[in-house]
């Protein structure tokens, strides 16, 4: 008889599933799918303290890089000295080019010079 009425408790299931408890197993599926694609908290921290310390490192490589007022001090004298370049490269074709024109040219008589005796 105990048999009988175990199997009539668990015979009596509801037919069919109230509104209710269908929203909450699709609420449950639901917050199963985000739980499934989020990033576990001991992934999170760890990503987390690496990323804060490659942003101390860039912190500290900037603090020893030259100020901005010496790059533009420098970036001047670079375009200083280039143009002085450019001058002298200049210079240097005419003097090329009149050292050319004089050893082609035929030269010219001298006046003889008197000869000491």
């Amino acid at each position: 008889m105990e048999v009988c009425l175990l199997r009539r408790k668990r015979l009596a299931k509801p037919k069919r599933k109230t509104p209710q408890i269908k929203t909450l197993n699709t609420r449950v599926r639901n917050l199963a799918s985000r739980l499934a694609e989020s990033i576990p908290k001991t992934e999170l921290e760890s990503l987390r303290s690496s990323l804060e310390s490659k942003v101390r490192d860039l912190e500290a490589g900037l603090a020893k890089s030259m100020p901005k007022a010496e790059v533009e001090s420098l970036k001047e004298k670079v375009a200083g000295l280039e143009s002085r370049l450019a001058e002298a490269e200049r210079e240097l074709e005419a003097t090329k080019l009149r050292v050319k024109e004089l050893e082609t040219k035929p030269p010219t008589e001298k006046p003889s010079e008197p000869t000491p005796t």
